[in-house]
């Protein structure tokens, strides 16, 4: 509906839909995108957790540095 259809019909546009809503301010914007890579963050370091425990599960012992005969003389 054009402007002049709300004229015609005696109807004023208005913008009440864009303007109900209160603008963001810069601190409640940095607040989500902080709030956002968080998530994101947890959700990496999750998933390598989960790899370095299934590594761990299946990984062989290894002595690379030379003293598993040491502690089996204990």
């Amino acid at each position: 509906m054009s402007s002049l259809s709300f004229h015609a019909a005696g109807l004023r546009p208005t913008l009440s839909l864009m303007t109900d809503r209160p603008k963001q301010t810069e601190k409640e914007r940095r607040q989500q995108r902080l709030q956002a890579a968080l998530r994101e963050n947890l959700k990496r370091r999750k998933a390598q957790a989960r790899i370095r425990a299934e590594h761990r599960e299946t990984a062989e012992p290894h002595d690379s540095a030379g003293i598993v005969p040491d502690k089996e003389n204990r």
